[in-house]
């Protein structure tokens, strides 16, 4: 059985990248991570409603031509390799 999930990000820092829509971005973002986390999901120990405080959410590099769908695509599979490591290293058990 598929339990909702709510994923919070409150703040995304972008170094080197030029002036772009912040909503166009927000809006890529969302769409692919939740594309990744509908086909992959997390695993169990994410549905004991505990919370992540904080999250490293690693680099990614993209073209400097990239548009905002690739970096979005980068952006998201990076989010999603850092929660799936996170859940690997803790045991799913976080504060």
């Amino acid at each position: 059985m598929t339990r909702p999930m709510e994923l919070h990000i409150q703040e995304i820092v972008l170094h080197g990248f030029p002036r772009m829509d912040y909503h166009q971005v927000r809006e890529a973002l969302q769409q692919q991570l939740t594309m990744l986390l509908t086909q992959k999901g997390l695993g169990s120990s994410f549905c004991g409603g505990d919370r992540l405080p904080y999250l490293e959410g690693g680099q990614f590099f993209v073209p400097a031509n990239a548009g905002v769908g690739d970096m979005a695509n980068r952006m998201a599979g990076t989010i999603y390799d850092s929660l799936s490591q996170s859940q690997n290293h803790t045991g799913g058990k976080r504060s």
